[in-house]
């Protein structure tokens, strides 16, 4: 990772690293001070809330279930019951609700065992050293990115955390440049048993006569237009025919029509590709972006 971030081309005015899904200082001594615990007590309860669901491994403590997970107090605060990790229990919505109207009986609270220390912190001093020398380091933890993620709701994924942390402020967007790697070559593999519809094995790796790359002007992976969509050639068949995808590999069809070859006569051809493809892609509203001038190396 370190040799990755040094590496990149540009320049790093700052590095925020997500440290872990819950802040384990913050658990142990709920009055420390400082920026990172100046959130209110929304963020020490979501800390609190994040650290039983690693516990209890993100199941519902009756049943199991995955699903609309939500976090319990065995001694409600009405009661005088706290935040602490020990009165938190991980339920379902429906056993959630079915223990508060019909009092279903919950199994035996596990106690409040803390990950060792020495396992957390291992190599993260280090790691934090190094990176501190490339630009200046602030940390964050996962309970922090999961709660700006929901709050612009932005769907979960590793690029969308990435861009959170990076970026509180992020904002979903409609569409993106999508790009896929290509082979510039259809080669034959070796094959050591016959495939399917094969009587002998192809142990030549010859190009099938009919596997050219080019044809009529046209050459595998141009980016062309036809009735109307955009996509690229992946191939050729017959003596004035093609087949043509999109980004998603999905293939462009005549309307109407269940075969999938395409006459190269009505095709426009845009321009050429060599390695790589890029298309244009729309989303739902759950594909963050970090907004201009707010932005640093994450980790």
């Amino acid at each position: 990772m370190i040799r990755t971030v040094r590496q990149i081309p540009l320049p790093i005015s700052a590095i925020r690293l997500e440290d872990a899904y819950f802040d384990f200082q913050a658990m142990e001594n709920p009055d420390i001070s400082g920026d990172r615990y100046q959130h209110g007590e929304l963020f020490y309860h979501k800390n609190f809330k994040q650290a039983g669901l690693v516990r209890d491994k993100f199941r519902c403590r009756v049943c199991g279930s995955e699903s609309s997970l939500q976090c319990h107090h065995i001694r409600s605060k009405a009661e005088g019951g706290t935040d602490k990790l020990s009165n938190l229990m991980t339920l379902c919505k429906d056993c959630h609700g079915r223990h508060h109207k019909k009092g279903l009986r919950l199994p035996k609270q596990k106690s409040s065992f803390y990950i060792s220390a020495a396992h957390v912190q291992q190599g993260k001093h280090y790691l934090q050293a190094e990176l501190s020398e490339t630009a200046f380091l602030t940390r964050t933890f996962g309970y922090i990115t999961s709660h700006y993620r929901n709050r612009a709701g932005i769907e979960k994924s590793h690029v969308n955390d990435a861009v959170i942390i990076a970026d509180k402020k992020a904002v979903p967007v409609t569409h993106y440049i999508k790009s896929k790697h290509i082979q510039t070559r259809k080669r034959s593999l070796h094959e050591a048993t016959a495939r399917k519809g094969r009587k002998i094995p192809n142990r030549t790796q010859k190009r099938n006569c009919k596997n050219v790359s080019a044809l009529k002007g046209f050459r595998r992976w141009d980016t062309v237009r036809y009735k109307g969509q955009t996509g690229f050639i992946s191939g050729f068949t017959g003596t004035s025919s093609c087949y043509i995808v999109n980004v998603e590999g999905d293939y462009i069809r005549n309307p109407g029509k269940k075969y999938k070859q395409v006459s190269l006569g009505k095709v426009v051809r845009l321009h050429n590709n060599k390695s790589v493809v890029s298309q244009r892609a729309d989303s739902s509203p759950t594909f963050a972006i970090a907004q201009e001038g707010d932005f640093s190396a994450e980790s």
